[in-house]
């Protein structure tokens, strides 16, 4: 990796996956291989007998580099 980008904010729902998300979306279309990572996330939910976070999910949809669930999201 020779980039990164961190994005933090103060709160819940204050737009970290939102801002993540299309940030990825751009660098996709321009060209760039680029994943996102949640290492860490609250509210999970069973999703085919495995615990998932929809952040973690929406940030996997956008990437251009396939990564395993428990590599974005491990904790």
């Amino acid at each position: 990796m020779d980039k990164g980008f961190f994005i933090t904010g103060t709160d819940t729902d204050v737009g970290k996956t939102f801002v993540a998300a299309h940030l990825i979306r751009a660098l996709r279309e321009a060209g760039l291989l680029v994943s996102g990572f949640k290492p860490i996330a609250s509210g999970s939910e069973w999703i085919d007998s495995q615990l998932r976070n929809q952040d973690a999910l929406s940030l996997m949809a956008e990437s251009s580099v396939c990564l395993p669930y428990e590599v974005v999201n491990p904790y």
